[in-house]
């Protein structure tokens, strides 16, 4: 069912699979005198719209032009850490993928480790790779701002907000989807990155209450956010991949706001990404850690394991030239050429022979002469 931008369905007490309270899905918008939810977080209450919230981006006039102006990406590479940098990007690029975001990186980092900034505007380059987002970590409006200072604004689509990570770690230092429940506190960190000029864009996950979800996110963009990608599991789900998909919340959420929605979760293929988009009206949909093991999951015609492999390491033995942290990056590189090449190297044994190779020619070349590509 495809459901209109903008368009927010009229509040009824029905309960779903999940034993939640939807909206309908008529498509039928509310009347104007209709009662908002009035939800409170950390001491600050904020009551729903009964119409489509409005973006108060200070730097995009309408969200859906911004959208268009990158090319309406309809799939996604979600945010992660450690694990996408360019070279990856490039890679998903060549199979279906529109938008893909830097790796998360802490906001403190960015304005107090130059190494860390070095690495990170070395991981951003608008020939290779755009549109993309930078995805910031943290909880301290003065770290966003001085970290989103330091990124090239004609070089990126945007800042993202991390408000999705559910690690337990980021409970325990209050930053990701801890920042769900601390209102006031996002509103500052929003508030720090509209002085910089730049769009925010917003990565969180969904409540047990869908009254609640649709407020923060209605909040979020009267703050400012111009596009918002919206895991559909639950804030207290941990890093489970197997918990289901709240697709009622996720479509409720794509009906509150007028600005473009990326639905995030459970997607195995890409009959299930254009089926999650389908059911919620979204805008797009993104997918994180299945593309790892599959950097062609939503290709239509995906090519082998083996090509995909030689195409990637094609892409960092060009990037190994102009990036610093060397041997992190190549850390990740080994990773990433595991996960694509698992069985084919388990099978031949090569399994240790990657793990000692020292550098990304090395590793090429040893995958050469073995003949798997």
């Amino acid at each position: 069912m495809n459901i209109a931008r903008g368009r927010f369905a009229s509040a009824v007490t029905k309960l779903g699979p999940n034993n939640h309270t939807l909206f309908d899905t008529t498509c039928q918008p509310l009347m104007p005198e209709a009662e908002g939810f009035t939800c409170s977080e950390d001491g600050l209450s904020y009551t729903v719209s009964p119409t489509p919230q409005e973006c108060g981006s200070d730097v995009v006039s309408d969200p859906w032009e911004w959208w268009a102006e990158h090319g309406s990406p309809r799939y996604a590479l979600g945010p992660m850490a450690g694990c996408t940098a360019m070279p990856f990007r490039q890679l998903v690029r060549e199979n279906g993928v529109g938008l893909t975001y830097v790796a998360m990186v802490s906001a403190g980092a960015v304005c107090y480790d130059e190494d860390t900034k070095n690495r990170m505007l070395a991981d951003i380059d608008d020939t290779r790779d755009s549109p993309v987002l930078v995805q910031l970590v943290g909880n301290d409006p003065s770290e966003f701002a001085g970290a989103a200072a330091t990124i090239p604004r004609d070089k990126v689509a945007g800042i993202d907000v991390n408000m999705g990570c559910s690690a337990a770690k980021a409970h325990k230092r209050a930053y990701g989807s801890k920042l769900m429940t601390e209102w006031p506190q996002v509103i500052k960190i929003m508030q720090a990155l509209r002085e910089c000029a730049i769009p925010i864009t917003v990565k969180t996950r969904v409540f047990r209450s869908v009254e609640r979800s649709v407020a923060l996110c209605q909040l979020l963009v009267r703050e400012g956010a111009v596009c918002l990608c919206v895991h559909g599991r639950f804030r207290d789900a941990g890093r489970t991949y197997s918990a289901p998909v709240e697709v009622d919340i996720l479509r409720a959420i794509v009906q509150s706001v007028n600005v473009p929605v990326i639905v995030n979760g459970g997607v195995t293929s890409l009959q299930e990404a254009d089926a999650l988009i389908e059911k919620t009206g979204a805008a797009g949909v993104a997918v994180a850690h299945r593309m790892l093991a599959n950097p062609a999951l939503l290709n239509p015609t995906p090519p082998p394991p083996p090509a995909l492999c030689q195409s990637y390491l094609a892409h960092a033995l060009a990037y190994t030239t102009d990036v610093s942290g060397q041997r992190l990056y190549l850390n990740e590189t080994k990773a990433n050429v595991y996960r694509i090449l698992r069985n084919t190297l388990k099978t031949r044994g090569l399994v240790e022979a990657v793990r000692k190779c020292e550098s990304v020619p090395e590793i090429d070349s040893l995958l050469r002469e073995e003949g798997v590509y």
